[in-house]
């Protein structure tokens, strides 16, 4: 649980410690024109989501997180939900009722403890 809360943690801090990298990987992954799509995906950033994807894997092996969920799509829900949080957070700070929009590490616990809730065995 602690390595997957720190990997969550160290990503939404490097979305916002490297933000101009950020915004132009994101503007590329939104390209479907892009020829850089496929290797951001097997030599930029596979190895991190591979190793997210296991995380997740182990923590179901050894009876942490309820093991009907697909790890990989429990990856993709956390990375996109922060990725997401990332290039919204200046419309979401006029939304009513998200008080966090300006507090990265509120959303990030929030999240955090909402997955892992979610995750865990009942």
């Amino acid at each position: 649980e602690r390595a997957l809360a720190e990997f969550a943690r160290f990503h939404l801090r490097h979305l916002f410690d490297q933000a101009d990298v950020s915004q132009l990987v994101l503007r590329e992954l939104l390209d479907a024109e892009s020829e850089r799509i496929r290797t951001l995906a097997e030599k930029v950033y596979g190895d991190n989501f591979q190793r997210l994807v296991q995380l997740i894997r182990r923590g179901q092996e050894d009876g942490l997180f309820a093991a009907e969920h697909d790890p990989a799509l429990v990856a993709l829900t956390l990375a996109g939900a922060q990725l997401f949080f990332f290039q919204a957070r200046h419309f979401l700070a006029h939304m009513p009722e998200v008080d966090f929009a300006e507090r990265p590490e509120a959303f990030g616990e929030g999240l955090l403890d909402l997955l892992m809730k979610g995750l865990r065995p009942r």
